[in-house]
């Protein structure tokens, strides 16, 4: 798998209907027997993808970054009637992980990647130290901040799923202890690891298992391919809002993915 190839240890498959939940934590040197360490070699990857990297950056920043509210809890909708029970699986199977850690003595923290308009926070936050949902799209952020109750252990964060180390150096001082004396639970969930563009992905990845760290987990929640022609006609096909209006010449059955007019790639 995509994970294993940067240097993690999957630790769970569960096979949902619609989507497929992964947990991965990220194997130590000492782990993978590397002669090179793993950190040396990401730098190496990425210093040699930089260029592209920038430049299929600086094309979804403009784009995600001003998608608006609106449109997006109007998604979120249609989403929620489509994979619906997806998504409570999701919660459960992240939640549960998150107890397991706490029965061995643990505190345990959650780091959400593309939190959008904070819907999967909001409803698991409670098992969690501190909850924290990463958005690149200031609007969304904004949002978000607005919604928290008193007394919630929500966080949300504006920045790059690109820098997220950095972000939550930051953001949660680490001599101060709060998340970095945790568990990290570091989920990217509802397919969002599926717009991200190719050419950002692995960055994404890396990101998120150094955060996690070896005693931390990394939760991906991916679409099913094999629902991919019935998600088009009753997700997207209902959802111009999210991705536009297309076509049969924007489907390819064969690998999947979505390609619309408006620019959106699944």
């Amino acid at each position: 798998t995509v994970m294993e190839s940067l240097g993690a240890e999957i630790l769970a498959i569960r096979d949902k209907g619609k989507g497929v939940l992964v947990a991965a934590r990220k194997l130590t040197d000492e782990d993978s027997g590397s002669s090179l360490g793993t950190t040396q070699l990401a730098k190496q990857a990425w210093d040699e993808a930089l260029p592209e990297v920038q430049e299929a950056k600086a094309k979804t920043d403009s784009k995600w970054s001003e998608f608006p509210v609106e449109k997006w809890r109007s998604a979120v909708y249609v989403n929620r009637a489509y994979f619906g029970q997806l998504c409570t699986d999701t919660s459960d199977f992240i939640v549960n992980i998150a107890e397991k850690f706490k029965l061995s003595g643990n505190r345990v923290s959650l780091v959400e990647v593309g939190c959008g308009t904070g819907e999967f926070i909001r409803e698991t936050s409670h098992a969690f130290r501190v909850a924290v949902g990463v958005d690149f799209n200031p609007h969304f952020i904004e949002y978000c901040n607005q919604q928290i109750p008193e007394g919630s252990r929500e966080r949300y964060i504006q920045g790059d799923a690109c820098q997220l180390v950095n972000l939550m150096n930051t953001t949660f001082p680490p001599e101060k202890g709060l998340l970095w004396d945790d568990v990290r639970v570091v989920a990217c969930v509802g397919n969002t690891i599926g717009i991200i563009p190719q050419q950002l992905k692995d960055k994404v990845y890396r990101q998120m298992l150094e955060l996690a760290g070896p005693k931390g987990v990394v939760i991906m929640a991916y679409w099913n391919a094999s629902w991919f022609g019935d998600a088009v006609q009753n997700f997207y096909h209902a959802n111009p809002q999210l991705c536009g209006s297309f076509k049969g010449d924007s489907i390819d059955l064969n690998t999947a993915t979505l390609t619309t007019p408006s620019g959106y790639c699944t």
